[in-house]
């Protein structure tokens, strides 16, 4: 697959993908924007972080964190035919974005987001995660992975798998299926990414 947002996805990976997503709700794409599409998109989010608001809740779902609407720039990028295309080939079915349920996430400092499922309208509903920034001063590598747990399985079990969510780095998968969250940091640390609810009908 070739596009001016992606690098090329060779047909192996795409089955590899199809293979963890069925496997376990999630998977990754490393290094998947291109340079340029990354670039504009990192610079408008971190532009935005002074219009995010603060948020934090610890009851039916857990979480600190700034969250801020889309600009153009990541608008336009959640609505592109090159990222429909993507989740089409990885899924086998069409999707748009629910604008509702999707904005800029920023986790700074202590913030975190306990294991939950995602509220996404449709039968077949993806999330799709694209990281900006990435960075932490401790060793603990769990601080920059996103935890993803058994469909079904209560919050409190152990993650089945844990994603690296490094800079240009798309996660997708069900997130009105199986429980996902990312963990109070040991030590400050700061992720950036465009967090898209697409939904199927």
């Amino acid at each position: 697959m070739r596009s001016a947002m992606f690098r090329m996805i060779g047909s192996n990976e795409f089955a590899e993908l199809k293979e963890r997503i069925q496997a376990f709700g999630f998977a990754a794409i490393p290094d998947a924007l291109l340079q340029d599409q990354f670039a504009e998109l990192q610079q408008e989010a971190i532009s935005y972080f002074d219009r995010a608001f603060y948020a934090e809740a610890h009851e039916k779902l857990d979480y600190r964190a700034h969250i801020a609407d889309f600009g153009p720039v990541a608008d336009a990028y959640v609505r592109s035919c090159e990222l429909g295309a993507l989740l089409e080939a990885v899924f086998g079915r069409a999707y748009t974005i629910c604008p509702e349920k999707s904005c800029y996430t920023y986790f700074v400092d202590d913030g975190y987001l306990a294991p939950h499922l995602d509220d996404i309208p449709g039968t077949n509903p993806v999330s799709v995660i694209t990281y900006l920034w990435a960075e932490t001063a401790s060793s603990d590598k769990r601080d920059l992975q996103l935890h993803i747990h058994s469909d079904g399985n209560l919050p409190s079990s152990a993650p089945t798998i844990s994603l690296e969510t490094a800079e240009a780095t798309i996660v997708c998968g069900f997130g009105t299926r199986f429980w996902h969250g990312r963990t109070v940091p040991s030590v400050e640390r700061k992720v950036i990414a465009v967090t898209g609810s697409f939904s199927d009908i």
